[in-house]
């Protein structure tokens, strides 16, 4: 449960930009990614018209999805038809992290405030 927790952390930080927006028809086809991660592994991004689906594979046997996460803009209506996964609002307003380290990293972004629980007990 903790990796799981440390992952979608990972995930929420890496993406914490949010989702572009564009008018026209509704489309379920993949663009090109406009991201461009070089250090980070073990999860893809696919960007669509109206979401944006980040694939995060097991560490230990790439081959499994552990979790799949549907990034929608928060200030849009919810997309008809998304695919399975975790519906994410993004820009994040709120989160949850494992440890105060993990909380320390949001301090560095300039985003302290937005950390409301922290799992540790200290």
């Amino acid at each position: 449960m903790k990796l799981h927790l440390l992952i979608f952390s990972f995930a929420v930080l890496v993406l914490t930009t949010g989702c572009n927006s564009s008018a026209g028809k509704q489309t379920q086809k993949a663009s090109t990614s406009s991201l461009s991660v070089r250090y980070a592994r073990g999860f893809s991004i696919r960007n669509f018209e109206h979401y944006k689906e980040v694939t995060v594979r097991n560490p230990w046997d790439t081959t499994r999805i552990l979790e799949k996460y549907i990034l929608v803009n928060r200030n849009e209506e919810l997309p008809t038809n998304l695919p399975q996964g975790t519906i994410v609002r993004v820009p994040v307003e709120k989160v949850a992290v494992c440890t105060a380290v993990h909380a320390g990293i949001w301090k560095q972004l300039g985003e302290i405030s937005k950390v409301k629980a922290v799992c540790e007990p200290n």
